[in-house]
């Protein structure tokens, strides 16, 4: 989800794609992220300012009557219930784990949702072999 906010590889699929349903764990992850890049003199602390500013602007938007750039799906014991599941098939860190275990127990409720954005290796396999459509794979860290 960084790749939507700072500019990396990949970054114009993930811009087109949309909206997206995402785990509420995303928050703590892209923040972490453009923190990271700031620490790390990639990008300036303002401009990470500002690419949190965006981002936290757009998770706002999911409130509104039109739908925003982000679907967030909220952390509940089925998800997390999956995601202890998933970890005896996968060997995912946590955070992967829970995104993985969102967007199959979404897909339970909404069939239709068979797509997703995903730019690790590891993870993106497991997305396949639950059959998910994996876009803009480039294997990502």
């Amino acid at each position: 989800m960084v790749k939507r906010y700072a500019a990396e590889e990949a970054s114009d699929a993930v811009r087109q794609a949309g909206p997206l349903v995402t785990s509420e764990l995303t928050r703590v992850e892209v923040v972490s992220a453009i923190r990271r890049k700031s620490r790390d003199d990639q990008i300036a602390r303002r401009h990470a300012d500002a690419l949190i500013a965006a981002f936290e602007h757009d998770l706002a938007d999911t409130a509104g009557p039109l739908p925003g750039p982000f679907v967030v799906i909220r952390l509940r014991t089925d998800i997390l219930d999956e995601a202890v599941t998933l970890l005896d098939r996968w060997p995912l860190k946590a955070a992967d784990a829970l995104q993985l275990a969102t967007a199959v127990v979404t897909r339970r409720l909404a069939p239709e949702l068979t797509t997703v954005l995903c730019l690790d290796r590891q993870l993106a396999a497991a997305f396949r072999a639950d059959n998910f459509i994996v876009r803009a794979n480039v294997g990502g860290e």
